[in-house]
């Protein structure tokens, strides 16, 4: 069948779900707590799927990621591979099947672009097109990252939230999900190491001092994220085991308690003037 051109609806996605019998990729930026639920609903008929990728802006607030979760749980239980991935650079919209039908063009897999935008889409089943579309998501596939369950879980569950209590702020917190910061990790490995927190009670005011001894990261700037300032510490609660237990899970080198309340001063000033020999920015 040659190349139709026309507004996108929900049927040409559920008929494409469902008609998948090998390998299906979603590749949309944004995919709404709606497009997860017919998405879910799409793969609930179809029961033999072996693979299943989603490539979406995970960490995104327009992207439903608790819904995202769930579905990948539910499928993984059926016996379906999910993969996930994550680009916050990611714009193309791509829904590819099996390498024999796919539908692209300008819709997320939103109510709002599938059920009621202005958008155009193109579907496709010939193996020319069809190979040129492939070839397309192979090329964006290395500038995604995969994102494991239990990342996501976190970000869900620790970081996702002040993204959504700030969502209407001019000033947004520089959140950065789990997943990127061991990329950054692993291609910043010739840096002086990862961030070291030490991480203890004060014996007066029974503030946790996240004092950070070393904030290296070449390439990048340094923000309040990075060194904890005596504003920030006003705002933590004492130490308890799940602090530490998180922060671990983070990637954080977590030292023994650090008793000298006098000294957090000097452990922020020592990390700014480390970055500063790095040449990096300063951020307050």
């Amino acid at each position: 069948m040659p190349i139709s051109i026309s507004r996108p609806s929900w049927s040409m996605i559920e008929g494409l779900v469902k008609g998948s019998r090998s390998h299906l990729i979603i590749c949309a930026p944004w995919v709404s707590a709606e497009g997860v639920r017919k998405l879910s609903a799409y793969l609930a008929a179809n029961l033999g799927l072996p693979c299943l990728e989603i490539w979406t802006r995970l960490a995104d607030v327009l992207t439903d990621s608790r819904g995202i979760l769930d579905l990948a749980r539910a499928q993984a239980g059926r016996g379906t591979q999910v993969v996930l991935r994550d680009s916050p650079d990611l714009h193309a919209k791509i829904y590819y099947s099996d390498d024999s039908a796919a539908v692209f063009g300008s819709a997320n897999l939103t109510d709002k672009a599938i059920g009621n935008g202005l958008e155009i889409v193109a579907s496709c089943s010939e193996k020319g097109e069809l190979s040129q579309i492939k070839a397309v998501l192979e090329s964006i596939r290395p500038a995604t990252q995969t994102v494991s369950p239990e990342e996501l879980e976190y970000f869900n569950t620790s970081q996702r939230p002040e993204l959504e209590e700030a969502e209407s702020d001019a000033d947004r917190p520089n959140v950065m999900p789990v997943w990127r910061r061991t990329a950054i990790t692993a291609a910043t490995a010739n840096s002086e190491g990862r961030r070291a927190f030490l991480v203890g009670a004060g014996p007066k005011s029974e503030k946790v001092h996240l004092i950070v001894k070393m904030a290296l990261w070449r390439g990048r700037s340094i923000n309040r994220y990075d060194l904890i300032d005596g504003t920030r510490l006003e705002k933590i609660g004492p130490a308890k085991d799940a602090d530490i237990d998180n922060f671990k899970s983070r990637g954080y080198e977590v030292k023994e308690p650090y008793y000298a309340e006098g000294e957090t001063d000097h452990w922020v000033k020592y990390g700014i003037e480390q970055a500063q020999k790095l040449g990096l920015k300063i951020e307050k």
